[in-house]
């Protein structure tokens, strides 16, 4: 049974649209998270990350995004504007910190996806950190992460932000830094 499909609404001049399903996207199974790049693409998680690009009105039929290690990056997709880079979250990803951390998979000059590489401090902790995105600019990071409680109880939410550029910085950084859990090269500020 399926419980999650992608919709959209239209903006008009009078306000927002009714929404319909996008058929486009419904591969018949759960599928959740979307996001759009500038030129609209659209990026979402369905067991595995999938793309489809805007053609006319509607999508192209979506495809299976993977790495140069042949496998999808994970889940909770999001794609940053320019489509050069894509956020996700794994539980069991290389340089793994422990619960869900957060990846980014950088886009290769020949349209191909490198391995994913966990995002390390200050981002990913001990606790689970999800739904990492980018702001429309380009410039802000935000993300969840869990809030428990002292019997281990997930108490809630607190949403953070961190200025996007740290990113750059992990496309080259030694998989040693990313996994240095004491390091804080940066603040991160907590909304609630």
């Amino acid at each position: 049974m399926r419980h999650y499909a992608i919709w959209m609404a239209d903006r008009t001049a009078s306000g927002w649209a009714r929404p319909r399903l996008v058929k486009e996207l419904d591969l018949e199974r759960d599928a959740w998270r979307p996001t759009a790049s500038r030129g609209g693409t659209v990026y979402f998680s369905s067991n595995g990350v999938w793309r489809a690009r805007r053609a006319g009105t509607g999508f192209s039929p979506p495809e299976i995004v993977t790495t140069s290690a042949g496998v999808s990056p994970g889940g909770h997709a999001c794609i940053s504007p320019d489509e050069t880079f894509l956020i996700t979250s794994a539980t069991e990803g290389s340089g793994a910190h422990g619960g869900w951390d957060l990846y980014v998979t950088w886009r290769n000059g020949d349209s191909t996806w490198a391995a994913s590489r966990n995002l390390g401090p200050p981002v990913n902790t001990a606790a689970h950190e999800d739904f990492g995105c980018v702001s429309p600019d380009g410039r802000t990071f935000f993300f969840t992460r869990l809030r428990t409680g002292a019997g281990g109880q997930t108490e809630g939410a607190d949403i953070y932000s961190i200025g996007a550029d740290f990113l750059s910085s992990r496309k080259n950084q030694p998989a040693s830094f990313l996994r240095d859990t004491t390091s804080s090269r940066r603040s991160v500020t907590s909304r609630e």
